[in-house]
């Protein structure tokens, strides 16, 4: 996720102990969703808005899904369309290296 984070956000991020927390929790889904297995707990994830949930869990979740297995099918949702469709296109940001 520190990776690529200048990949999708343009701001400068800060690093809280709850986005590691919550990829570890998605690392430890994503192994039961490989595997087509039953997965081991419902995660629920409530942070409040502006804390990366949301570009976690529905743009650079998948996104890491799709690396480990490509044929995987996903479904985001959110309280509005508008916002739903937003992060179902978002756009990365391209930049040059080197």
């Amino acid at each position: 996720m520190k990776s690529f984070w200048g990949v999708i956000i343009r701001e400068e991020p800060v690093f809280n102990w709850h986005i590691e927390y919550l990829c570890n929790e998605l690392q430890k889904l994503s192994k039961s969703i490989v595997a087509r297995s039953k997965k081991p707990y419902d995660l629920i994830v409530n942070i409040p808005p502006g804390t990366t949930k949301s570009t976690i869990t529905t743009i650079m979740f998948p996104a890491w899904l799709w690396t480990q297995d490509p044929s995987i099918r996903i479904i985001t949702n959110s309280y509005s369309g508008d916002l739903a469709i937003e992060h179902a296109v978002k756009k990365p940001r391209y930049y040059h290296i080197g």
